[in-house]
């Protein structure tokens, strides 16, 4: 009798191993898959998309990689992409390094990455590389959901060494 708080305990850390790495091979395709289609949308333009995959929150807050890109709520964010979309042409973005994390709960993935840029605005053609990317995607209803990114561009000379 004395082992038996041994014994269950040992049957919860075994049950709780194995259920993460069940949530892990199930959940990371789906969380992976809004990644690529939240980046694809700046190639296809699909606001019926764009409406399914990021949460509608008024306070979410999101950054791009220009210092005027800061949005504040999910209207803020479809409108920028919507001018997006007509303002550039041919758009591609390449992901690289894509890492997601999912918490213990299994509600929760964050993720990051780099993206390089290809974009044509006004005849010309515009690249940036090794763009930085990170988010947070939520599980509303059964559906992962992007409710935070920020995209960044590294300084290219260190203006301190160390």
């Amino acid at each position: 009798m004395r082992k038996a708080p041994y014994i269950i305990c040992m049957i919860i850390l075994v049950t709780t191993a194995c259920t993460r790495e069940v949530v892990e091979k199930s959940e990371k395709p789906k969380i992976k898959e809004v990644i690529d289609q939240f980046y694809k949308i700046y190639e296809t333009k699909d606001s019926e998309l764009f409406s399914k995959i990021v949460a509608h929150d008024a306070d979410m807050v999101t950054f791009g990689t220009d210092s005027v890109e800061h949005w504040i709520g999910y209207k803020q964010l479809k409108a920028a992409f919507e001018k997006q979309w007509t303002s550039f042409e041919t758009p591609k973005i390449v992901m690289r390094d894509l890492n997601v994390k999912i918490s213990q709960s299994g509600s929760i993935a964050w993720y990051s990455m780099f993206l390089d840029y290809q974009i044509e605005f006004q005849g010309k053609t515009v690249n940036w590389t090794g763009a930085r990317s990170t988010g947070v995607l939520e599980k509303r209803n059964n559906q992962w959901v992007l409710v935070q990114f920020h995209n960044s561009m590294p300084v290219t000379k260190r203006e301190a060494e160390y």
